[in-house]
């Protein structure tokens, strides 16, 4: 099956949230992970949403020339709060289990549902409709 990883944009492009599907495994995810941020260090961070954990850029403040603001993603992360902004693109992600281990996974749609009403924003792909009502 493939996995869908929701993508929020850096605010060069407007803040656009787009999906990244993949069936990479392991190793090869971290490799989608670097392209699709466009970076070569990675952080996951907490959300101030349950269940939303955020795959960002951890060196792109200190790129030449630094990539933009995030403010969609930085909005998310109680960081911004203290001086310490996300920049560049942000993965939404969670936390649950992969081949029996705690591990980083694809959010579900219920936790996709209430970031979007949280938030306002429109996710691809989602219905803001239960699956089985």
């Amino acid at each position: 099956t493939m996995d869908r990883y929701p993508i929020i944009l850096d605010d060069d492009n407007q803040g656009q949230i787009r999906i990244i599907r993949t069936d990479a495994k392991d190793r090869d995810l971290l490799q989608v992970w670097y392209d699709s941020l466009e970076c070569t260090c990675i952080e996951h961070v907490r959300t101030m949403i349950p269940g939303i954990h955020l795959i960002v850029d951890e060196s792109g403040k200190m790129s030449d020339p630094p990539k933009p603001l995030n403010t969609r993603a930085s909005r998310l992360y109680a960081g911004s709060w203290y001086g310490d902004p996300i920049v560049g693109h942000a993965i939404i992600c969670a936390i649950g289990m992969r081949n029996g281990e705690p591990d980083i996974v694809p959010p579900s749609d219920a936790d996709l549902r209430t970031l979007s009403r949280l938030t306002g924003w429109h996710i691809p792909g989602l219905s803001m409709f239960e699956d089985n009502l």
